[in-house]
């Protein structure tokens, strides 16, 4: 079962989960949007805009990707 998995495999999903419960967090809670919106300059939209598209490859291209090219 775990012949295709290496530590770099595990390690890399686990912090592709950490980033997106990051961002759906920054995403979901209205005092931590309007924070890093403050930080950024942006509207609360953009923040809420981005965290929710970063959360599509929070972390680029997992390792078996970057080992097929």
């Amino acid at each position: 079962m775990f012949e295709k998995y290496n530590f770099t495999t595990f390690y890399s999903e686990w912090l592709t989960n950490q980033h997106r419960d990051t961002l759906a967090y920054i995403a979901g809670d209205s005092a931590l949007t309007s924070y890093v919106a403050l930080v950024e300059g942006e509207s609360l939209s953009r923040v809420r805009f981005n965290s929710i598209e970063k959360m599509m490859c929070p972390c680029g291209p997992p390792p078996e990707e970057l080992t097929k090219s």
